[in-house]
């Protein structure tokens, strides 16, 4: 099942909310996130965002972020606890798109699966979840 751009806006403009850094391996709103080998981006009391790096590019850079949501969000009728993107990041023109997208029905990319679609170019917001990625991404040597 695929689902529209407007899934993909909607899970991330509702994931990408937070703004405070967490604290490695930490029991979060009583979910144990795993952690391992991944970057803590950001959370608040509903959402929990991560990314680990891919092998870059020059111009463009790529991360894989995950979310992780302590309530389900639902959107087509697939309700959802986490998410897995591969958000590519064009460093010189401040710009970003999800080249793939996975729903999860539990914590830790756990459960069923759901596949969502690619988006075109946007640019990215500042003070956002998804700018401190292009930040990590495209300062990253």
């Amino acid at each position: 099942m695929r689902f529209g751009r407007g899934f993909k806006l909607a899970l991330v403009a509702s994931l990408c909310l937070a703004t405070t850094a967490p604290a490695l391996g930490e029991t979060w709103r009583g979910i144990e996130i795993d952690t391992g080998g991944w970057i803590p981006v950001a959370k608040d009391d509903d959402s929990y965002v991560l990314v680990k790096m891919r092998q870059q590019q020059a111009e463009n850079r790529q991360v894989w972020a995950r979310f992780e949501v302590s309530q389900p969000k639902t959107y087509a009728s697939f309700s959802t606890r986490s998410a897995l993107a591969l958000i590519e990041f064009d460093c010189a023109n401040g710009r970003s798109r999800t080249l793939q997208e996975l729903s999860y029905s539990d914590n830790n990319l756990k459960g069923d699966e759901r596949d969502g679609d690619a988006t075109d170019w946007s640019y990215v917001v500042a003070g956002s979840n998804e700018d401190n990625m292009f930040k990590l991404a495209c300062n990253s040597p």
